[in-house]
């Protein structure tokens, strides 16, 4: 049986400098996916840089 799997998600307003986004939106459409997508990919290189912060905040 096919099973779609939903994760839970939140809608949250962020603010960034212009350029960021701009640079952000464009790395998206290079790599064929979402600013979203690209947003959560890059969670796993922030766990990486600083794994102690990242335990400390999946503890909360």
């Amino acid at each position: 049986m096919f099973v779609v799997q939903k994760n839970e998600a939140t809608s949250k307003t962020i603010r960034m400098p212009n350029a960021l986004i701009e640079q952000l939106e464009e790395i998206a459409a290079n790599e064929d996916i979402s600013f979203n997508q690209l947003v959560v990919k890059a969670r796993t290189p922030v766990t990486q840089i600083h794994p102690i912060i990242y335990r400390r905040l999946s503890m909360r």
